[in-house]
């Protein structure tokens, strides 16, 4: 998806369980990206959030 600034933005699902395994957001050049993984039973089991504008704002977040 591209909106306006030329900035392509995208998401990525497993075809098989048809969840979102990766999203990225565009920005002049550097993406904010968030991989999430996700237990068997379909329950979000973490999200790792990768940002290069604040360092402060990597995360890596478990869900239990």
């Amino acid at each position: 998806m591209t909106l306006g600034l030329n900035d392509p933005d995208a998401s990525a699902c497993d075809g098989n369980a048809g969840r979102m395994t990766q999203y990225k957001f565009n920005l002049n050049g550097s993406s904010v990206m968030g991989n999430l993984t996700w237990n068997a039973n379909g329950t979000l089991q973490q999200l790792a959030i990768r940002d290069p504008f604040k360092a402060s704002n990597q995360r890596t977040c478990g869900y239990g």
